[in-house]
C-alpha cells in the first residue's frame, strides 16, 4: 500500500486534507479552495515518488540574467503569470504571503535547475539579498551564511551564488519589500 500524499493546508478546511492517487477527502472547506484548488496541488506532486514535480516540458531555459519579470520566471519554471494567479487568487492571502509565493519561484528560476540549499553542508555558500530600510527600501548587496540562522530574507529564498542573488535583489526589489515589510494596507 502507498504512503499517502498530505498536502497541509489545514487553515484552509476544518478537517486535513488527505491525498492519495489523485483521490481527495476535505470537509466544511472555510474557503473557496474547493476542488479546483485540489486539483492543482495534486499536478505539483509526483504520487510516485512523493517528490515535487520538476518543471513541465514546457518550461524555458533561459540564462538567469534573462530573468527581469515577473512573467519571465513564470516562463522559466514552465508556468504562467495566469495559472500562478489562478491558483492564488481568491484565496484571501496577505500581500506578503502572496509576495513569498512568488519570490519562491523567483528562486526556483534564478538558481541552476535542480539546485537546492544543502544544511547539513557548512562549506556551502547559500547567498541571500540584503536590503537597507534607512532612507526608503532598496537593494543593498547579497550575504551568504554557512550554519548560522540570521537570515535577511528568509532560508528558503537563498540563491547559489552572489551573482544570481544580486540579480534577484535588484531586480526584484519591490517584490522583496511587499514580503519583507508590512504596508499601510496590511496593518
Amino acid at each position: 500500500m502507498k504512503k499517502p500524499i498530505v498536502i497541509n493546508i489545514s487553515h484552509l478546511v476544518d478537517k486535513v486534507i488527505v491525498v492519495s492517487d489523485g483521490n481527495y477527502i476535505a470537509e466544511k472547506v472555510k474557503t473557496n479552495l474547493g476542488e479546483q484548488i485540489i486539483k492543482i496541488l495534486l499536478k505539483a506532486v509526483n504520487t510516485a515518488t512523493r517528490e515535487p514535480v520538476e518543471p513541465s516540458k514546457k518550461a524555458k531555459i533561459v540564462e538567469f540574467t534573462d530573468i527581469k519579470t515577473f512573467g519571465d520566471v513564470c516562463e522559466a519554471v514552465g508556468t504562467t503569470e495566469e495559472e500562478f494567479n489562478d491558483i492564488f487568487e481568491g484565496l484571501g492571502l496577505d500581500p506578503d504571503t502572496l509576495a513569498y509565493e512568488k519570490l519562491k519561484l523567483v528562486v526556483r528560476a534564478i538558481n541552476p535547475q535542480g539546485w537546492k540549499a544543502d544544511w547539513d553542508n557548512s562549506n556551502q555558500k547559500k547567498w541571500y539579498p540584503w536590503f537597507c530600510l534607512s532612507s526608503g527600501f532598496g537593494f543593498d548587496g547579497s550575504y551568504y551564511g554557512y550554519s548560522a540562522s540570521y537570515t535577511g530574507s528568509g532560508s528558503r529564498l537563498c540563491f547559489e551564488s552572489e551573482a544570481r542573488s544580486n540579480h534577484a535583489g535588484k531586480i526584484f526589489t519591490d517584490l522583496y519589500k511587499e514580503f519583507l515589510t508590512i504596508t499601510n494596507q496590511q496593518s
